[in-house]
């Protein structure tokens, strides 16, 4: 997005740091995130902790039938629109807590006057920065963020291999992630451990969970005993962090 601030721009500003939200993709993704940020700040009292600004917007359309019916433009124009309401509310970044959204991402920057955090690229950096360049990566997504890259497009030669599941796994992958969105999240747990662990036995070290429903089965997953890197974790940690330097 030419010309916009950057996040760090923003800090130097005399507006309280204020985190914007977009949220509904799916229903308890944005609010997740908000946990996560919760538990990420080092507080003694109400206080101490950050301004947020979550939007949860229910009628955003389907991201991958988004993808495969018009490229992604409808689901991009309901992100965008639903980003310009956090920012009207102060935000002064925005967050979008779905790793399908961002196949589009630069059309949802487009028009924007507040910075969106890559969540994709801070989970890329956080992978290298724990586990180091050329690691060969196992990646829990939707079909979506699969097939467009998503990942593979930002790592910029980082990663050695990217092991997929095998396609009857993926389709595990995508019950499991129903299951989330359905609410019913002790059921979906025990269809993803497998899964890691076969990432695993075919060679992949550390594991990207790149996809914020598979978030909230994070504790049950390093059951499998493979690393985990979780950019939505990585995303909350981030948003902490600026507000910690925001805050002098």
């Amino acid at each position: 997005m030419t010309g916009s601030p950057s996040p760090e721009d923003a800090l130097a500003g005399p507006a309280p740091f204020r985190i914007g939200i977009v949220g509904g993709m799916g229903p308890m993704a944005g609010v997740y995130l908000q946990q996560l940020i919760v538990e990420a700040t080092p507080a003694e009292r109400d206080q101490d902790h950050l301004e947020v600004v979550c939007f949860t917007n229910p009628h955003i359309p389907e991201r991958m039938g988004s993808l495969a019916e018009d490229g992604g433009r409808r689901y991009a124009e309901a992100v965008r629109d639903a980003a310009a309401v956090v920012a009207r509310a102060g935000a002064t970044c925005i967050a979008i807590p779905c790793n399908t959204a961002h196949a589009r991402l630069r059309e949802i920057q487009e028009g924007l006057e507040v910075p969106v955090l890559v969540m994709v690229a801070l989970g890329l950096d956080a992978l290298v920065a724990a586990h180091g360049p050329g690691r060969r990566v196992g990646l829990l997504a939707t079909i979506g963020t699969l097939t467009e890259q998503v990942y593979e497009k930002r790592a910029g030669g980082r990663v050695a291999e990217w092991v997929r599941p095998a396609p009857a796994d993926q389709q595990r992958v995508a019950e499991a992630i129903l299951e989330v969105k359905r609410g019913r999240l002790a059921e979906a747990s025990p269809i993803l451990l497998p899964v890691v662990g076969r990432l695993g036995d075919r060679g992949a070290e550390v594991v990207v969970v790149g996809c914020t429903e598979l978030s909230m089965c994070h504790e049950a997953l390093e059951a499998a005993g493979v690393p985990l890197v979780d950019p939505l974790r990585v995303l909350a940690r981030h948003l902490v962090e600026l507000g910690a330097r925001s805050q002098g």
